[in-house]
């Protein structure tokens, strides 16, 4: 199995235990984003406000839009949430996610020079991914550097391999994220976890702000 595949599924799955989700729901995420590249079905964004102030924007991928549009509607409904444009609350940037190893000696610097050299606008950690041997992070860029910065080569003279990229992509990135009172946020998250857990769903966005 390819280990970079090893450790998104840590990370992911650590981040499924600290928030409750069911961890098949993961793993049947992952499977999900997996098949995503090869080019079958359709391609669907949808955008949604909940709780009258959080945007979410829903990435479906469908061979039955009808199916697709009427699972993401109900799911909304039941939470209170409705379906309407929400896109200026994003910008669109490429988006960078990297396992660091932790048994590299100044790894950060390294890993940040070489972000930079290749277009990096940001390089920010995060704590809620961390497993026993990396540290993960999201590096962000402009939507023309994201081939650029995906394919950098991060190990570059280094005999030990510094860090392995586990996925890149074009992101909505809330322009002004924030955070939910508690009650509020749970329910965020059990709206979340039930769109993740359609078939359909293969990725979701919210301006929420991630808790440090």
């Amino acid at each position: 199995m390819d280990p970079a595949l090893n450790i998104r599924l840590a990370a992911a799955l650590k981040s499924a235990k600290d928030q409750g989700v069911p961890k098949e729901n993961i793993q049947k995420a992952l499977a999900r984003a997996g098949g995503a590249s090869n080019g079958s079905g359709q391609h669907f964004v949808y955008e949604a406000l909940a709780h009258d102030s959080v945007g979410l924007i829903i990435e479906c991928l469908t061979d039955n839009a009808n199916r697709s549009l009427h699972n993401v509607r109900d799911i909304l409904t039941s939470y209170g949430a409705r379906m309407t444009p929400v896109k200026s609350m994003f910008e669109r940037q490429g988006l960078v996610t990297v396992a660091l190893d932790k048994s590299v000696g100044g790894g950060f610097n390294k890993l940040f020079d070489i972000a930079i050299e290749n277009g990096a606008e940001e390089v920010n950690e995060r704590r809620d991914l961390e497993t026993e041997e990396h540290i993960i992070y999201e590096i962000s860029c402009a939507p023309t550097q994201l081939a650029q910065l995906a394919t950098a080569d991060w190990n570059q003279g280094l005999v030990t391999p510094l860090a392995t990229v586990l996925s890149s992509e074009l992101a909505y990135v809330p322009s002004d994220p924030q955070p939910l009172p508690q009650e509020e946020q749970q329910s965020m998250d059990e709206l979340v976890a039930e769109l993740e857990a359609d078939n359909d769903t293969t990725r979701i966005w919210t301006t929420v702000a991630l808790s440090s």
